[in-house]
């Protein structure tokens, strides 16, 4: 794909206004985070995990492109039942912004196993694609989300959507460097639609009760040799978005 064309992409990309809940959540606070520690963010619906080693310049890359295509795939499928088109118009836009894709799945899946929570599920989709990476993953993750349950206004944040608690779309995924130095991520696409209804999804545990899960993982790497060039064109358009909807949380 020419940069002319990826430029016209991103042009052609739809912006969100903050919505009246933001003015609730501080995030002009800014968090000086250790290179060397591991950290996450959140922004509606999303947690991302950064794993020790990844600048934070990377992380901030990677969760702008994250917001950027979500925001643009809730616009044109923004019905449950298109959730397979939306994640795959979210992903194949990924691709259009320098990622390259390595493996997607999507599957529709009745559980009725107690105990499940939405990190055990990220965790089931990350698996195939993190190999020797998921004790530290897996550790991070429970970091990531008692960091969110504890800081101000980030649970409010990932909870802003404005949809059914029914069939909303949830991204727990791990962000780190392979050995070329180019930056993974995992990124998921966990949807439930419960009969016992999900009212809190961070503190849910499924019961025995049948619970459906339609979820896709993808794992992408950045190419170091596209997103640069895109990166100014990005910010340029979506750095006051990014502001209004990311927080970034302390060092793990």
């Amino acid at each position: 794909m020419y940069m002319e064309e990826r430029i016209d992409f991103v042009a052609s990309l739809p912006i969100s206004a903050a919505p009246a809940k933001r003015s609730l959540i501080n995030l002009n606070v800014k968090i000086t985070n250790n290179t060397n520690k591991a950290s996450a963010c959140v922004f509606p619906n999303n947690i991302s995990v950064r794993l020790p080693g990844v600048r934070q310049q990377i992380f901030d890359d990677v969760n702008l492109c994250k917001l950027v295509m979500q925001t643009a795939a809730d616009k044109l499928f923004p019905e449950p039942e298109q959730i397979f088109e939306w994640y795959k118009y979210y992903t194949s836009g990924l691709g259009k912004l320098g990622w390259v894709l390595q493996a997607r799945n999507y599957e529709n899946t009745t559980i009725d196993q107690a105990g499940l929570t939405l990190e055990t599920l990220a965790l089931q989709l990350a698996k195939p694609h993190i190999g020797d990476k998921a004790p530290i993953i897996t550790s991070c993750f429970e970091q990531a989300m008692a960091a969110v349950k504890n800081t101000p206004g980030a649970l409010e944040l990932f909870n802003m959507k404005e949809e059914t608690k029914q069939n909303r779309k949830y991204d727990l995924g791990p962000v780190w460097y392979d050995e070329k130095g180019q930056a993974n991520m995992v990124v998921n696409c966990i949807s439930f639609d419960s009969r016992e209804g999900i009212i809190d999804v961070l503190n849910w545990k499924s019961t025995t009760q049948s619970t459906t899960v339609k979820s896709g993982a993808t794992h992408a790497y950045l190419d170091n040799n596209v997103f640069p060039k895109l990166r100014n064109t990005l910010v340029a358009k979506y750095e006051t978005m990014f502001n209004n909807f990311v927080l970034g949380m302390p060092d793990f």
